[in-house]
């Protein structure tokens, strides 16, 4: 097979995983030797960002997660490649060194570049809607959305973060949803979006019917109901005098 050709500097975490990285494509790669990076590591990923980019190509675990932090901590304008849970594990363990070729080949050529201001564009709002957070299943339809995005696994926080820091539209998020068979959660958002607007409809209407000149007509209806009320009983009255 061939490998495809990377021009960004790779880091990441281990010898093995440095193997795996070499066989799926032809590539630079920088080992960390786990979390206690030295500062000549730093120095010489400093460098590569500078001299051709890097992409930080950390486990899915969260050891993975806190090197990928440091790394973009020091290192500003990294990319960040993310393979999920599931392409990770073999025999209890997850490691780069476990996922097959095509994985490695797919997470690196879809690395993420941090965007320089994060929009808030997404809030838990989002993820509660979505089934992505506070529901029964919420973590596995992260993995999911996350493995499609290219932005990994990550608890609540962590998967809001990345949504925003990484310039992810909500377009491109729905358009996932519906992929990851989450489709009917975007159709509830929009049911429920649909549900206020009628409801805020039906209450303008309400108090446009409660208004001063509304409210002075309705009372004028009731005073002539109230003569005209009167006026039969007279009537009635007066009959019953007469005979």
């Amino acid at each position: 097979m061939q490998r495809e050709k990377i021009h960004e500097t790779v880091v990441v975490e281990g010898r093995d995983d440095e193997r795996a990285v070499k066989q799926a494509v032809d590539a630079e790669v920088i080992v960390t030797h786990g979390y206690g990076i030295k500062e000549s590591t730093f120095e010489r990923i400093q460098w590569a960002e500078k001299s051709n980019g890097v992409i930080v190509f950390t486990d899915p675990d969260s050891a993975g997660e806190m090197i990928r932090k440091r790394i973009n901590c020091r290192v500003k304008g990294c990319r960040n490649a993310f393979l999920s849970r599931e392409e990770a594990y073999k025999k209890g363990d997850i490691g780069i060194e476990n996922a097959d070729i095509d994985s490695i080949q797919h997470a690196l050529l879809h690395a993420r570049a941090r965007v320089g201001t994060s929009m808030t564009v997404f809030s838990m709002k989002d993820l509660i809607q979505n089934n992505l957070a506070g529901t029964p299943g919420s973590a596995d339809n992260r993995e999911r959305v996350g493995t499609l995005l290219r932005i990994g696994y990550g608890n609540v926080k962590q998967f809001l973060n990345r949504l925003n820091h990484y310039g992810i539209s909500m377009s491109e998020f729905n358009s996932v949803l519906v992929s990851a068979g989450l489709d009917t959660a975007v159709g509830n958002s929009m049911k429920m979006s649909k549900k206020m607007e009628k409801n805020k409809e039906k209450q303008e209407n309400k108090e446009k019917t409660s208004s001063p000149k509304s409210e002075k007509k309705n009372m004028f209806t009731r005073f002539i109901h109230w003569v005209a009320e009167g006026s039969r009983r007279e009537a009635e009255k007066g009959a019953l005098c007469s005979s």
